[in-house]
């Protein structure tokens, strides 16, 4: 016959559960007789120099000692060439060029990878940060910009954002004939108020509601084309999309102002048609 594990052990200590003050003082004693058998040994950090006393298991593993994660870092991104070589990075490198996932591999990590979007977020499940720990963020976030804006190599950086010559006018990328210097006629004030009414002061791509900061966009790009088809309101951040990949905005905003209107996608091409303003 085989016996159970703990068939041997006597009815009164089976099932017993152990409280966790008896489980801390087995802790406390265990570290207290490891750190007498292993006194603590000084070190320095390899980075900052600091003064550590770490046990002798930490110094055997490695000849470096740093203080925390961001010392450990920030030297090796300093000290990584002279460390592992010049040759080993250029194999890694050159290993690593043109390297493409399986879709099995790609299903794998999605897998492993936690979902934390949306109500999935642990902080959604409690309600938000508490009081307190909102006002030791906005302390900590105060004290940080106010140790970096006293010190020189802050003006330095703006200085040199401030003196980068951005391309302008026909070495710009967004340039298409000196468009933007064309005027608007007359008569585009007096639709546009009609556009921003009929839509309800709305966009239609975001749906934000504006009453004051809503531009209204030629789909083609001719401010001389007022059509009612041809013209849409968009807010100032929707608006800026589409000076970029022109071809998707105007192929997607014809879509949704043909389907608005039940004449389907029109495939680039403008009607003529008079303004139907409600």
């Amino acid at each position: 016959m085989i016996k159970k594990r703990g068939s041997w052990l006597p009815e009164y200590w089976r099932g017993r559960k152990q409280s966790k003050e008896h489980i801390n003082k087995r802790i406390s004693n265990s570290k207290q007789t490891f750190r007498d058998n292993h006194p603590l040994i000084k070190t320095k950090c390899a980075f900052c120099l600091k003064i550590l006393n770490n046990p002798p298991y930490k110094i055997k593993r490695s000849k470096r000692n740093f203080c925390n994660k961001k010392c450990q870092g920030e030297y090796m991104s300093k000290h990584f060439s002279e460390i592992y070589g010049e040759e080993r990075n250029k194999k890694l490198s050159d290993s690593l060029k043109g390297r493409e996932f399986t879709k099995e591999h790609k299903l794998n990590m999605s897998k492993n990878h936690a979902d934390f979007s949306g109500d999935n977020h642990p902080l959604r499940k409690i309600g938000g940060h508490s009081e307190k720990t909102k006002i030791n963020l906005s302390n900590i976030r105060k004290e940080w910009w106010t140790s970096i804006r006293n010190t020189p190599e802050y003006d330095e950086l703006i200085l040199k954002f401030r003196n980068i010559k951005r391309p302008t006018g026909k070495d710009s990328s967004n340039w298409i004939d000196g468009r933007s210097y064309i005027p608007y006629p007359k008569e585009f004030n007096s639709i546009r108020k009609k556009i921003r009414e009929h839509y309800n002061y709305q966009c239609q791509i975001c749906g934000i509601i504006k009453f004051k900061r809503l531009d209204v966009h030629h789909i083609d790009s001719n401010k001389n084309n007022n059509n009612f088809l041809n013209l849409i309101p968009l807010c100032r951040d929707c608006h800026s999309k589409t000076k970029i990949n022109r071809e998707f905005w105007f192929n997607y905003l014809n879509k949704l102002k043909g389907d608005e209107n039940g004449i389907g996608d029109r495939q680039g091409e403008v009607l003529q048609q008079t303004i139907c303003v409600i």
